[in-house]
C-alpha cells in the first residue's frame, strides 16, 4: 500500500468499528478485506500524483510516470471499485445491517466526492497568484475536505459496521485531526525523508508553509536560488524559518484545543500527529 497503515481508510475504519462495538477486530478475514478496502488509499494517491504532477512516491518513480496517464487513470479507477466491493464482503462478514449497508454505500460515495472536491480546490489554491487571508481559507477549506474527509467518513463507516450510530462529536475531531495531519505532512514536504521533497513548492502548489513564507515577505526566487544549486539544506532554513514554523504549530494548536473542548470518550491521541516536531525538525 502506497499509505502507512496509522494513515490508511482501513486503519481508521477499525478505529471507528472498535471504538463502537467496544471489541477488538481480531478475525483474520476481516482484516484482510479490511486491507482490501484500504486500496482506495493507492487509488486516490495515484490521482492525487498526477494532480500535483509528482514524479516519485515512496522512493519509486509515480505510476503515470511508468505507465501513463491513462493508463493510470483506469487503475486508480479499478482500485476504487475493488475497495468498495471488499467493502460489501465486509460487511456481510460482520453482519451489518441492511439499514447501515444502504448508509455505508452512501458515505463510501459522499467520501470520494470530498476528495475529489478536495482536489479541485487544490487545483484552484495553486493558480492563485498572490497569497493572503484568502489563501489561508481555501488552504484549510481544502485540507478539511481532503484529509479531513479521509479521517471522518472511515472513522463514521466503522462505526456504521458495528451495527452503532455515528458519533458527531467523533466526526468533528476526525476534520480536525485531518487538518492537523495535512499541515505536517506539508511541512514534511521539504524534507528527504518526504517521497518526493520540495515536490510541492517545485510545482507551485501553494501549500500552507509557503504561503505563511510569502506571507512573511520571503520571496520564491531565494528558495530557488537555493535549490537550483542543490543547498537543499539553505532552501530548507529559508522557508522554514522560525517564524513561518511557529505559525504552521499555531494552526495544529489551534485545532487540538478544539479537540479537547469535544465530549467523547474516544482515545483521539492515536489520531493526531505529532505536530511539536514542527518547531523541532532539523
Amino acid at each position: 500500500m502506497l499509505q502507512p497503515n496509522r494513515k490508511s481508510f482501513s486503519g481508521y475504519i477499525k478505529k471507528g468499528y472498535e471504538y463502537a462495538s467496544g471489541l477488538l477486530l481480531t478475525n483474520k478475514e476481516c482484516i484482510a478485506l479490511l486491507n482490501g478496502v484500504s486500496i482506495i488509499d493507492d487509488g486516490i494517491l495515484i490521482l492525487d500524483d498526477i494532480c500535483d504532477q509528482s514524479k516519485m512516491r515512496n522512493g519509486k518513480p509515480c505510476l503515470y510516470k511508468e505507465i501513463g496517464i491513462q493508463a493510470a487513470v483506469i487503475e486508480a479507477e479499478l482500485l476504487k471499485l475493488k475497495a468498495e466491493k471488499s467493502l460489501f464482503l465486509l460487511m456481510d462478514k460482520l453482519e451489518t445491517s441492511e439499514k447501515n449497508k444502504t448508509k455505508i454505500s452512501k458515505l463510501f460515495n459522499a467520501f470520494l466526492i470530498s476528495i475529489y472536491n478536495g482536489e479541485k480546490i487544490d487545483n484552484e489554491l495553486s493558480l492563485l497568484k498572490g497569497v493572503g487571508d484568502d489563501a489561508i481559507k481555501k488552504y484549510f477549506e481544502m485540507i478539511a475536505l481532503f484529509t479531513g474527509g479521509h479521517i471522518k467518513y472511515s472513522l463514521e463507516i466503522g462505526q456504521l459496521l458495528a451495527n452503532k450510530e455515528i458519533d458527531k462529536n467523533l466526526s468533528d475531531i476526525a476534520v480536525s485531526a485531518g487538518i492537523i495531519r495535512q499541515i505536517c505532512d506539508d511541512f514534511d514536504d521539504y524534507f528527504s525523508e518526504h517521497h518526493e521533497p520540495f515536490g510541492d513548492f517545485m510545482n507551485k502548489k501553494n501549500r500552507l508553509p509557503e504561503i505563511v513564507f510569502k506571507m512573511n515577505g520571503g520571496k520564491r526566487e531565494d528558495v530557488e536560488s537555493f535549490l537550483l544549486k542543490k543547498e537543499y539544506n539553505k532552501a530548507r532554513e529559508l522557508i522554514l524559518n522560525k517564524k513561518v514554523r511557529k505559525e504552521l504549530y499555531n494552526f495544529c494548536k489551534i485545532e487540538l484545543e478544539k479537540i479537547k473542548k469535544i465530549e467523547t470518550s474516544f482515545n483521539y491521541i492515536g489520531i493526531i500527529e505529532d505536530f511539536e516536531r514542527i518547531l523541532s525538525s532539523d
